[in-house]
């Protein structure tokens, strides 16, 4: 936090002889306003013949188009692609890991078949997952892309 956060504008701080005039003239007409109402009571001053009717408001007061616009819209909340796909992608992996490993002889054909497992189909399953994760993320900066545009 600097200094010049904590002190006023300079505008706030500069007053004219005016400004100050006026300052005084209306303390003193609300010290008199009080005096008087706590001395007497008043009445209402009576209505006279020169005075009118407000035919328009001063400085856009009354708006009567404000009432006829509509509410301005709230923006829909954003839908996070990215993590729905994510979270399928990760919900389908353990719900195939679940049901290789649920039962004995699950666990026991997936222990076989990767003690088979060759070089060549270890460095198969690697390029395919990298492959599917390469595509993945291209997937979802495509759906980012479009959410952007929107």
């Amino acid at each position: 936090m600097s200094i010049s956060d904590n002190t006023p504008a300079k505008s706030t701080l500069r007053t004219t002889a005016a400004d100050r005039r006026r300052a005084a003239e209306t303390s003193a007409d609300v010290a008199e306003s009080t005096q008087a109402t706590a001395s007497e009571p008043t009445e209402p001053a009576p209505a006279t013949a020169a005075t009118e009717p407000l035919t328009e408001a001063p400085l856009g007061i009354l708006d009567t188009d404000a009432e006829d616009r509509p509410a301005p819209r709230e923006p829909r909340p954003r839908i996070r692609w990215g993590a729905i796909a994510w979270a399928i992608i990760v919900g389908s992996i353990a719900a195939l890991t679940l049901s290789v490993t649920r039962t004995a002889a699950g666990r026991a054909d997936f222990a076989l078949w990767l003690a088979q497992l060759t070089p060549g189909g270890i460095w198969l399953i690697v390029v395919l997952t990298a492959g599917g994760i390469l595509f993945l993320l291209g997937l979802l900066s495509v759906i980012r892309r479009a959410q952007r545009a929107r």
